[in-house]
């Protein structure tokens, strides 16, 4: 944790927070926030979709769950377990069992890991849930995304669908989210990355320089995709990534992005005295930090390089992620080993401003997002009001908009059996 963020409100009645962790990677972001949180409130915490025991994760290199919730028992949280069966996209497999699991214990606040609220996630049915508990909810933005439908403008949305109120990363995202939905004024907090302040360490006493980290994201063992091109051989080659490592007298570092049911790398073949390949999320933050440079797809990982102010460039095309914040970062390049040395050579003697470095990551720039977050979450235990205007969601096909406000309900008519009886009916209107 870091050192000198206070939890504590004087004199105040300890908050009643329950932690509801729905994505292992998104919760690990806020858990430093969580812990120091658990020091001086009451924190409770409940697992479901990819945390809970039901999903399995065949690629054991990569689960980080037992350490979320082993670091969560020893801040003091209480577990409140999880649902009895897995996730399902067609049916309503939590909300009974979420409602069980609090009983009739009492909530001030509830903090999901994820604002995207997507209907077959299940966290809007949990939030209308707490809703009727009259527990407020805040939703933590689980990645960096564009401002397009699926990304920000969606979350922004999602205000009365699945959170009252709304943490987001930085100051890019606070300005665009506001744009997208006004009502969010007043219910929107740009908190930074709990996570990224363990970076600080690195910053004051660097390891030494062991390699050149290339990240991939999407790549061709990630499945199909109509949006995202993958990161291959060919594009690495282009991006001069061998020469850049030689000339600086260090092998090549490939971090691919952890795969749930696979082990296989889509560059272990690569593997030589020159080329190291690694899924592994252990000792991640010193991995960075001993990067000569960094070379990658758009990610949120790439933001822990630049708050080291370690030279960072993103391969922006062709596009092999979603660029976000990015799309106001000058070391955005073609996949050119012209463009790509030039990059490094100008941050080596330039580095990121702090400035930018806020807008990417609020409190970034000093290791301080976990101060900033559990700051953000005593504002809000002090206004603590439920959403209750009108929802931004008029611009929204039919489909979309009843399966986002009325999500439970949309869930049952979506159902197998659902189907099945609309098809029997209509089929026996034929027939008579």
């Amino acid at each position: 944790m870091t050192g000198g963020v206070a939890g504590h409100r004087s004199g105040a009645r300890k908050l009643r927070i329950l932690f509801v962790l729905g994505y292992p990677r998104a919760a690990s972001y806020i858990l430093q926030a969580i812990e120091v949180l658990a020091s001086s409130e009451q924190v409770s915490f409940f697992c479901y979709r990819q945390m809970s025991r039901h999903e399995r994760w065949l690629n054991k290199e990569v689960d980080i769950r037992p350490l979320v919730l082993e670091r969560l028992r020893a801040c003091g949280a209480t577990d409140l377990g999880e649902p009895r069966e897995r996730h399902s996209d067609n049916r309503d497999t939590y909300s009974w069992d979420f409602d069980r699991a609090l009983g009739s214990a009492k909530f001030d606040l509830a903090i999901f890991d994820e604002n995207l609220g997507k209907t077959h996630w299940g966290s809007a049915i949990l939030y209308r849930i707490l809703r009727r508990r009259g527990v407020v909810t805040i939703g933590c933005q689980e990645g960096s995304t564009e401002d397009d439908e699926q990304g920000l403008r969606r979350i922004a949305r999602n205000l009365g669908v699945s959170y009252d109120y709304c943490f987001c990363f930085g100051r890019y995202d606070e300005k665009l989210l506001l744009r997208a939905n006004p009502k969010l004024q007043g219910r929107l907090w740009a908190v930074g990355l709990p996570d990224n302040d363990r970076l600080k360490r690195y910053s004051i006493q660097r390891p030494a320089k062991r390699h050149v980290l290339l990240v991939p994201s999407y790549t061709k063992v990630s499945g199909p995709s109509q949006l995202f091109e993958p990161l291959t051989e060919e594009i690495i080659e282009e991006a001069g990534v061998y020469d850049i490592a030689e000339r600086f007298g260090v092998p090549v570092l490939i971090k691919e992005k952890g795969k749930r049911n696979t082990g296989e790398c889509a560059f272990g073949h690569l593997r030589s005295d020159k080329v190291d390949v690694s899924m592994s999320e252990q000792n991640l933050d010193e991995v960075v930090a001993a990067s000569v440079c960094v070379i990658g797809a758009p990610s949120t990982l790439l933001f822990k390089p630049l708050q080291l102010r370690i030279p960072t460039a993103i391969l922006g095309r062709p596009f092999m992620g979603r660029l976000g914040v990015f799309n106001e970062y000058s070391g955005v390049t073609d996949s050119t080993r012209q463009e790509v040395l030039a990059v490094i050579e100008g941050q080596a003697t330039k580095p990121v401003s702090d400035e930018f470095i806020e807008r990417l990551v609020v409190g970034g720039s000093s290791f301080s997002s976990t101060e900033e977050f559990v700051k953000a979450v005593h504002d809000v235990g002090g206004h603590r009001q439920i959403y209750t205007g009108p929802l931004a969601l008029s611009g929204l096909p039919f489909r979309e908009y009843a399966a986002r406000r009325y999500p439970r309900v949309w869930k049952k008519l979506q159902s197998p059996y659902a189907k099945v009886r609309r098809i029997g009916g209509s089929f026996l209107k034929r027939r008579r």
